[in-house]
């Protein structure tokens, strides 16, 4: 077993040093969920292609984050919140605005805003 173990290791390692992942990901409670269950299924899992990532398992995933995130919106109404903004440049000079929600519950993203058309001044934001 623990022969499988290292092994197990050193190909995440070399899947993460080649695509770029950042070491962080790996203290992610989904991945160790994700980890959980290959170990549940045993010998023989096979990853998913490329579709399911890009089609039925985003839409869940979608679908589960709005559901999320309309309990959240509960607790903004009993508890209050706070929007937070964090406005950017990106390398073709468009003005990007990320805005998100801080509640007792934690930070929720709501949405980015391409806007290079206006300032972001205090009021604008505001609006």
């Amino acid at each position: 077993m623990r022969k499988y173990k290292e092994l197990a290791h050193e190909h995440c390692a070399m899947w993460a040093y080649t695509k770029g992942i950042p070491f962080n990901a790996f203290d992610d409670e989904e991945f160790d969920l994700f980890c959980e269950c290959v170990g549940h299924h045993g010998p023989g899992y096979k990853r998913p292609s490329q579709y399911p990532f890009r089609v039925p398992l985003l839409s869940k995933a979608y679908k589960k984050i709005d559901e999320e995130m309309d309990k959240a919106k509960e607790l903004w109404d009993e508890y209050g919140c706070c929007i937070l903004t964090d406005g950017w440049t990106d390398r073709k000079h468009s003005s990007v605005m990320n805005l998100c929600v801080h509640f007792n519950a934690g930070t929720h993203f709501l949405k980015s805003i391409e806007d290079s058309a206006n300032a972001h001044t205090g009021e604008y934001i505001f609006n």
